[in-house]
């Protein structure tokens, strides 16, 4: 095995054994290519949102980015360095060891997650309902004493855990296996016991103007409290 690594050698869960140092640096690079080639896919509910393992710099390709890259160079080094250079005694030991259980050598990825956690919000912006309150609406009818009462429900929200979805990518990351990634979502709704629903008092149609309670002027806005 001179001037090629040792048996018993893996590195991103490719075996690197018996292969010389160039070697298996193309095939550790062809192995890391392949599996980002197909990008990182995540789901919202029934929505699938695909994300690309390398940003394409539209004006000039050589803006383009590496959302996550690993330095495959320092890893056949790692590879290649064990059973070598450490003294015939533990070099021995080492090479003996390798024989009876393998060596996995994990590849560091560099992710740029700012980047991944921006490209995910902007995918789930259109597809995230924020809560809405209930609302009452009071109009008094015109050159009538009556009142038209109008309420609307409240709404609940819905909101997805992207950084807790990236966890999960950068944790893939570090095994160089990549999964279908669901992204968890809460559902934001407002407290049901005691809930405070804003009272409109809109103007009159026909006046233009709100209308008057006796003895003091009506005011644009007022709440009510309604207790579940």
């Amino acid at each position: 095995f001179q001037n090629r690594i040792y048996p018993g050698v893996s590195g991103g869960g490719l075996r690197l054994d018996g292969f010389r140092h160039d070697e298996a640096r193309d095939r550790l690079q062809t192995h890391v290519t392949q599996t980002l080639e197909p990008g990182f896919r995540f789901w919202y509910g029934e929505e699938r949102i695909d994300v690309p393992a390398e940003l394409i710099g539209v004006n000039d390709p050589d803006l383009s980015r590496d959302l996550i890259r690993y330095d495959v160079e320092q890893a056949v080094n790692e590879a290649y360095a064990l059973g070598r250079n450490a003294g015939v005694t533990s070099d021995t030991f080492t090479r003996l060891s390798l024989l009876i259980r393998r060596a996995n050598l994990r590849l560091e990825p560099q992710v740029n997650r700012a980047v991944i956690e921006q490209l995910l919000q902007e995918e789930m912006s259109e597809r995230m309902v924020m809560a809405e309150d209930a609302r009452l609406e009071i109009r008094m009818v015109s050159g009538t004493q009556e009142l038209d009462v109008r309420v609307t429900p409240e709404r609940e929200g819905r909101m997805g855990h992207v950084a807790q979805a990236v966890d999960t990518l950068l944790a893939q990351a570090e095994q160089l296996s990549f999964q279908p990634i669901t992204i968890q979502s809460t559902v934001m709704r407002f407290e049901s016991a005691s809930l405070s629903i804003p009272v409109f008092l809109l103007p009159d149609a026909a006046s233009g103007h709100a209308p008057q309670s006796p003895g003091r002027p009506s005011r644009a806005f007022m709440r009510k409290r309604f207790n579940a």
